[in-house]
């Protein structure tokens, strides 16, 4: 071996090295999945998913201070924080109607219940709750304890929207449709200059409880299972309060229509809600 022929070897081993050195500290990797990707709730646009660049950050991970809850532990839904909506689907083409009957509240459970019946058009109704207008956050910390119900054409969502009622950005805290139910999406959509998403999902088990979560930051969004992080973004993320929408869907562009297997009533259960702020 020449003395040249060396000196290259070193070179191209000290490239090598730098690479892999900067990768502790970058990650750049497009969310893709084998699934239609999950929409914006909100909207029907083409979405585009951005390949996501993340620098890792110092967080506040647990450094954060209880400011908002709700246990469901009174007889009737606390109207000083909630709504219960009383409206036709709005988004997606989804086929429910929306009525405060549908969202029921016992043994320190929110129950929200799709049912096969007839109603202003509707061949479905179902129940749905927001904050808006009621409790808005900007940063920190949100729980919510759910267990969502299976079968093809239901839609499950834990999601956020501007306070200021515009349509984007929009938080999808977990998405599920009832027909691949070990499969729950996180998502975050914006607009700059059209629709944009960066999204990835989670394997869970449907049958049971699960805590679904966010630590929102200034500068990146960490979406959490049970208190184990599963994605994170730096793309994209709201710089304006937002409240809080739980609900289900029956129906639509995404989950598609319900058919003989789909069980009438399902429910989706919230058992609590939490909100932090950073001490």
């Amino acid at each position: 071996m020449t003395k040249f022929q060396f000196t290259m070897i070193i070179l191209i081993l000290g490239i090598v090295g730098g690479i892999l050195g900067l990768y502790t500290y970058f990650v750049a990797e497009e969310k893709t999945t084998s699934a239609t990707p999950p929409p914006s709730i909100g909207m029907s646009k083409e979405k585009v998913v951005e390949k996501e660049t993340y620098e890792v950050l110092n967080t506040h991970t647990g450094e954060w201070e209880l400011k908002w809850e709700e246990h469901f532990d009174q007889p009737e839904l606390d109207l000083s924080k909630w709504i219960a909506l009383d409206e036709k689907g709005l988004y997606n083409n989804e086929k429910q109607y929306y009525i405060y009957e549908n969202v029921e509240i016992a043994n320190g459970i929110a129950s929200l219940i799709a049912k096969n019946e007839d109603y202003e058009g509707y061949a479905y109704t179902s129940g749905a709750l927001s904050t808006k207008n009621k409790f808005s956050m900007l940063y920190g910390k949100l729980e919510v304890r759910a267990k969502f119900p299976v079968g093809k054409g239901l839609f499950s969502a834990i999601w956020m929207l501007p306070a200021k009622l515009e349509q984007l950005p929009e938080i999808d805290i977990m998405e599920v449709i009832g027909s691949e139910p070990d499969r729950v999406y996180m998502v975050n959509h914006w607009d700059s200059g059209g629709l944009k998403t960066v999204h990835d999902e989670a394997k869970v088990d449907p049958s049971k409880y699960h805590n679904y979560g966010i630590e929102w930051e200034e500068n990146e969004l960490r979406y959490y299972i049970d208190d184990e992080l599963v994605f994170r973004t730096q793309k994209g993320v709201p710089q304006e309060e937002m409240y809080l929408i739980i609900n289900l869907a029956v129906g639509g562009n995404w989950p598609d229509d319900p058919n003989s297997s789909t069980i009438f009533p399902s429910s989706f259960d919230i058992e609590h809600v939490k909100v932090y702020e950073k001490r």
